[in-house]
């Protein structure tokens, strides 16, 4: 029987790596979203080789068994759709340059044991990097319902508008909340 949110006692260690033919993806379960475990189990391979992504994976260590993933993508936001920020910095060029975390999933039976936290960390650090080489303004995403837009919002994550799930964390927010922590 899965583990439901917040019931697993200690956090699970792991691994973040990038997929590679070696992971072990078929026994993937995420019953609560059966788009992210299908996309898991039968495209996130085939959409990193290709370049559609990048997907990272927490494993266990000494293991190759996938028990959490995450993808990054690029993408063009509308300056005016973003912030007043954005749109002062931007609206020359009419789109804030963007790093887009397209999906996120942990396995059923780790649900509760911070894996999901580990990896959104990553993702904001590898946002940060990917920043730092070609300039991007925020990570952004598409929060599954108004209880996983909550949990992004204690990321710092901020919604595009008003009751809407679509959010993004400005880059300059996560780096000085890094530097703040140092």
């Amino acid at each position: 029987m899965p583990i439901a949110k917040g019931d697993r006692p200690d956090p699970v260690e792991i691994e973040i790596q990038p997929l590679d033919s070696l992971h072990e993806r078929g026994a993937f379960c995420c019953a609560s979203t059966p788009k992210i475990q299908n996309y898991c189990r039968n495209n996130a391979r085939k959409d990193h080789d290709a370049y559609k992504v990048r997907v990272y994976v927490a494993i266990a260590p000494g293991t190759k068994r996938v028990l959490g993933f995450y993808t990054l993508t690029l993408k063009s936001l509308v300056p005016e759709d973003v912030s007043e920020t954005a749109k002062e910095k931007f609206s020359r060029v009419a789109a804030v340059p963007a790093i887009y975390l397209a999906m996120i999933g942990v396995t059923d039976e780790c649900a509760g044991g911070g894996i999901g936290k580990q990896l959104i960390a990553h993702a904001i650090q590898q946002s940060l990097e990917i920043s730092e080489i070609a300039g991007a303004f925020a990570l952004a995403l598409d929060a599954l319902d108004e209880e996983v837009a909550e949990l992004y919002a204690k990321h710092d994550f901020e919604r595009f508008a008003a009751g809407e799930l679509q959010m993004f964390l400005p880059l300059s927010v996560a780096r000085a909340s890094l530097e703040g922590g140092a």
